[in-house]
C-alpha cells in the first residue's frame, strides 16, 4: 500500500517550484548578459575576445614579413639578434600561432598603447621576462618610440633593472630582475656561478620587485630557468631541503611551488595594489645531444610537429613545472587576485627552431637553446598579452556598465524571495525516515569538526577489561596511569550535537559490507577503537602488523602506490586513509625510478621536506580513482598531532598533561604551524581527487575528510 505519510512535505511544492524556476532563468540570463554597447567608451574592437582557448593550436605558415626587423628595432640585445649574428635561414620567421577554434588577432601597437595610456607595466622574473619585454619594445616602436629613462630610477650599469617611457601615451614599462621571485643569496650576484648552491628563502618575497610594484597597473611574472640549479631551501631561517645536493642531479619541485605561492600571496597582500597580474607559464628549452654545458645544441630549422612534441625528452619536466604554475595560479585567482594566465608552454614546446643556438656573441661552443630570437616566436607572447588585456578590460567594463536586464532586477528579486523558501522545503530532508530503521535527525548539515572539549561524567564506552583488542602499548591503565580525568571529556560541536556512537546502528549500516583502514599505526589505533566499540554487540578478529627502525633513510617511490593496499581494496565498500607519522623520518624520494630529493638527508638538516608528503597522498588518491572495480566510499582522517614537550620522543620529551589544551593554549602549541601545513596538504590533495573523480563520473568515491 502506498504510504503518503513518508512523503517529504516539500514534495507537493515540486510543480510550483519547477514552474518558478522556468520563469526566473530567462530573467537571470537577461540580467547577467552584458550590454552590446559595453565598449562604446574605449573605441577598441573586442569581438575577437569572445571565449576561445587561444593557447591550444598549432604553428601554420605565414608568408608576411615580421612586425619588425633587427635593423628597425634598436632594443634587441646582441645575444638575441640572430640575423645579425649570422643565422642564415628565415623560415622560423614565417610561422604564426593558429588556435584550433578561433583566430588570434595580430598585434596592434596603437590598440595596445591606447589600452595602457597613462598606465604602467612591470615584467618581473628572469631573462625570459626580459626577452618578452624587448619584443614588446620592438612592437611598440613601430608606432611610438620608447625612451630609456633608467637613469631616473637606477644606474645604466645595472643591466637587470631597466625603465622605458612612451611619452605620447604616458606609458611606463620596466623589467624587475628576480629570477626566483623569493629572496635569494648567491655567492655570485651575477648568477654565473652555476655550480654553487644558491640559498632560497621560500617564505620571503624578493624585495627587488615586492617593494616596487604597489602602483603598477600591470605586472607580468615570467620565471623558471634558474630553478634547475643547485639550491638550498630555507623557511623561517632554517634549512628545510635542497636540490642537486649529495651527488643528486634530479629536481626537487618543492622550492619551485613554494616560490610561486609566496610571490602570489605577497602580491595579493601588497597594500594599495589594484592592478592586474599575468603569469607567463614555463618556457621550454630545447637542448639536444647533451645539456647546455655538455655540447647540447638546437640546430632545427622547423618546429616540432604535435607528434614530435609528444616525445620531446624534457616533456615530463616541462609538464610538471607547468602543472605547478597553473595550480598556484588558480589558487591565487580563487583568493581574489585579478590574474590572467599567458599559457605559452605548449606553443613554445614546439618551437625548437626559435632559439639563438650558436648564432650569438661569445663562446660558440655553448649554444643558447633557452632564449628566443628577435624577431621570432616570442612575439606571439605579446599577441597573447594584448588579447588577455582586452578581455580583462571588457570584463571590467561589463561590471561598470548598466546591463540591459537591470530593469528586471526588482521582479527577479521578488521571484527569488518567493522561490527560496519553497526550494528550501523541497530539498530539506525529512527527519522521520523509517525505511531503514535508522534515526537520521542528527545527521542534518553541521560542521561537527568545529567545537570544543566539554566535561562528560558518564563512563566510557568500554574499559581495558571489557575490550580484548587493544595492543599493550595503548593500554594505559594496565601500565599504571593513575588519573581518569582524560576519560571524562566529550567533543561538542558549536552548532549541533554529535551523537553518541551506537554500535548496533553502525553495524546495520555496514551489514554485508567491508571496510579497510589504510595507513600507519594511527589508522590501526582508530581500527582498534572501532573493534572495542562494536565488541559490545559483536565479537571481531584482530590483526597487528609491525614496523620499526626510525633512523634509516627510507626510500619512497612517490609515483607508485603501495601494493600492500592497492592489490586488496577493489572490493571494499569503505576505505579510510589515516597516515602521516612516518613522514617525519629520513627519506629518499624517487620518481620514475630516479632519485628526486630527500628529507633529513644531510647532517644537521632536521627540517621537513613536504614534497614527499604531498606526492604520496596525490599518488594514493589517484590510484583509488583509477581502480576499475572500486565503487566504495573513501574517507581521509586528517593528521593526528603528537604532543611531546621538553624534547622530542628520543630526547626525553614527555606528555604529562591531565587536561586538554584550552583554545588559547592550542594557538601557542609549538607544532601548530607544521600541523596546519600537513592538514592543508591533505585537504588540498583530497579536494583535487574529489574534483577529478567528479569529472570522471565517480562523485561519491571521495566522500569526506575527518
Amino acid at each position: 500500500m502506498y504510504d503518503s505519510g513518508n512523503i517529504p512535505k516539500g514534495a507537493f511544492l515540486l510543480p510550483l517550484t519547477l514552474f518558478l524556476i522556468v520563469l526566473i532563468l530567462p530573467l537571470l540570463r537577461n540580467f547577467m548578459q552584458p550590454s552590446p554597447n559595453t565598449y562604446a567608451t574605449t573605441h577598441l574592437e573586442t569581438n575577437e575576445t569572445k571565449e576561445c582557448n587561444i593557447f591550444s593550436g598549432n604553428w601554420v605558415p605565414h608568408p608576411k614579413q615580421p612586425y619588425y626587423t633587427n635593423q628597425t628595432c634598436p632594443f634587441i640585445l646582441d645575444q638575441l639578434n640572430c640575423i645579425k649574428n649570422g643565422r642564415p635561414d628565415r623560415d622560423f620567421l614565417k610561422l604564426r600561432w593558429k588556435p584550433h577554434d578561433c583566430e588570434l588577432p595580430l598585434f596592434d601597437a596603437t590598440q595596445f598603447l591606447e589600452l595602457v595610456r597613462g598606465k604602467s607595466m612591470a615584467f618581473v622574473g628572469d631573462s625570459m621576462g626580459r626577452n618578452q619585454l624587448e619584443s614588446l619594445l620592438c612592437l611598440l616602436n613601430t608606432v611610438a618610440h620608447p625612451e630609456d629613462i633608467t637613469a631616473k630610477h637606477t644606474s645604466y650599469d645595472d643591466i637587470f633593472f631597466r625603465w622605458w617611457f612612451v611619452a605620447d601615451y604616458n606609458f611606463t614599462v620596466t623589467t624587475l630582475w628576480s629570477p626566483f621571485l623569493v629572496k635569494f643569496n648567491d655567492s655570485d650576484p651575477s648568477g654565473r656561478a652555476y655550480y654553487s648552491a644558491t640559498k632560497l628563502y621560500l617564505d620571503e618575497a624578493d624585495e627587488a620587485w615586492s617593494s616596487k610594484i604597489k602602483n603598477f597597473d600591470y605586472v607580468v611574472f615570467s620565471t623558471g630557468q634558474w630553478f634547475f640549479r643547485p639550491l638550498t631551501f630555507y623557511e623561517k631561517g632554517q634549512v628545510v631541503g635542497c636540490q642537486k645536493c649529495q651527488n643528486s642531479t634530479e629536481l626537487n619541485f618543492y622550492g619551485y611551488k613554494k616560490a610561486f605561492q609566496t610571490a602570489f600571496r605577497t602580491l595579493r597582500n601588497v597594500e594599495g595594489f589594484k592592478g592586474v597580474a599575468f603569469l607567463v607559464s614555463h618556457s621550454p628549452e630545447h637542448f639536444e645531444n647533451g645539456a647546455w654545458n655538455e655540447g647540447g645544441s638546437c640546430n632545427r630549422t622547423k618546429p616540432f610537429s604535435l607528434e614530435e612534441r609528444g616525445v620531446y625528452e624534457s616533456g615530463d619536466i616541462v609538464e610538471a613545472l607547468h602543472e605547478i604554475q597553473v595550480e598556484e595560479f588558480n589558487a591565487a585567482r580563487e583568493k581574489g587576485l585579478r590574474f590572467g594566465l599567458i599559457d605559452i608552454t605548449d606553443a613554445m614546446a614546439m618551437r625548437a627552431d626559435g632559439h639563438p643556438s650558436r648564432f650569438k656573441p661569445g663562446n660558440k661552443k655553448v649554444n643558447d637553446c633557452v632564449h628566443w630570437c628577435l624577431p621570432g616566436a616570442v612575439d606571439t607572447w605579446n599577441e597573447f598579452l594584448l588579447y588577455l588585456m582586452k578581455f580583462e578590460v571588457e570584463k571590467h567594463n561589463n561590471m561598470l556598465t548598466t546591463p540591459k536586464g537591470v530593469f528586471l532586477l526588482p521582479l527577479t528579486l521578488l521571484v527569488i524571495v518567493l522561490l527560496l523558501p519553497l526550494f528550501k522545503n523541497l530539498i530539506q530532508p525529512s527527519f522521520e525516515i523509517h525505511t531503514s530503521g535508522l534515526e537520521t535527525k542528527e545527521t542534518r548539515i553541521c560542521n561537527i569538526f568545529s567545537g570544543n572539549w566539554t566535561p562528560y561524567p558518564e563512563e566510557p564506552y568500554y574499559s581495558n577489561e571489557t575490550c580484548p583488542f587493544r595492543t599493550d602499548k595503548q593500554n594505559c591503565f594496565m601500565h599504571g596511569r593513575p588519573d581518569r580525568d582524560f576519560l571524562r571529556w566529550r567533543w561538542k560541536p558549536r552548532e549541533c550535537e554529535l551523537p553518541l556512537f551506537d554500535a548496533s546502528h553502525f553495524l546495520r549500516l555496514v551489514r554485508g559490507k567491508s571496510m579497510a583502514f589504510v595507513g600507519d599505526s594511527i589508522g590501526r589505533n582508530q581500527a582498534e577503537s572501532l573493534l572495542c566499540l562494536i565488541n559490545n554487540v559483536m565479537k571481531s578478529v584482530e590483526a597487528d602488523p609491525k614496523a620499526s627502525s626510525f633512523y634509516r633513510a627510507t626510500k619512497l617511490y612517490l609515483d607508485e602506490a603501495d601494493k600492500a593496499w592497492t592489490s586488496k581494496i577493489e572490493n571494499f565498500d569503505f576505505l579510510i586513509f589515516s597516515t602521516g607519522q612516518w613522514f617525519f623520518r629520513p627519506m629518499m624520494f624517487y620518481e620514475n625510478g630516479e632519485f628526486v630529493g630527500c628529507q633529513r638527508c644531510e647532517k644537521n638538516m632536521t627540517e621537513l621536506n613536504l614534497y614527499g608528503y604531498r606526492r604520496a597522498f596525490r599518488t594514493a588518491f589517484r590510484t583509488v580513482r583509477d581502480l576499475n572495480a572500486f565503487k566504495g566510499l573513501t574517507f581521509l582522517v586528517t593528521h593526528s598531532p603528537e604532543h611531546f614537550e621538553n624534547g622530542l620522543w628520543n630526547e626525553g620529551g614527555t606528555c604529562n598533561r591531565t587536561k586538554p589544551f584550552k583554545m588559547e593554549e592550542r594557538g601557542a602549541y609549538r607544532n601548530g604551524d607544521i600541523l596546519e601545513t600537513l592538514k592543508e596538504i591533505q585537504v588540498e590533495e583530497f579536494d583535487v581527487a574529489e574534483k577529478e573523480a567528479t569529472k570522471k563520473g565517480f562523485a561519491l568515491w571521495f566522500d569526506r575528510y575527518i
